[in-house]
């Protein structure tokens, strides 16, 4: 959106030229800052697009129409669209990370679990040490 600013009477046009970027100065269009409303005076043309040859007006007999038989759409397996095998390898790895996770979550807890044991048996033997 372009704002018009006004210059006071009496101001200078060269000093307010000067607070313009030359970023803003190619981005702003000239028409629009002395006064003119620029219009489209022609819409661009649109090439038509060139019509399709004629086919052949030769009709094949029968005999040298080549018959295919009509190919099964599971006879060949369709490969998977690349996207998807991005997505299944993504989602294998995240499954992975997460199992290893959990895994390490699992050991950690036993960790604790043994430590917590171990300051037990500490526990006990230094009161038997004190008797």
């Amino acid at each position: 959106m372009l704002v018009g600013q006004e210059i006071k009477e009496g101001g200078d046009e060269e000093e307010h030229v000067e607070d313009v970027t030359a970023g803003d100065a190619a981005q702003v269009d000239d028409t629009a800052a002395h006064g003119e409303v620029p219009t489209v005076s022609q819409e661009p043309s649109i090439p038509s697009p060139t019509p399709p040859p004629q086919p052949s007006q030769d009709l094949l007999s029968t005999s040298q129409v080549q018959h295919c038989p009509p190919q099964s759409p599971q006879a060949q397996p369709q490969p998977q669209p690349q996207p998807q095998q991005a997505a299944d390898f993504l989602m294998s790895l995240l499954q992975e990370a997460l199992d290893a996770c959990a895994a390490l979550t699992r050991r950690v807890e036993h960790l604790e679990y043994d430590k917590v044991a171990q300051a037990r048996e500490i526990t006990k033997l230094k009161r038997r040490v004190k008797k």
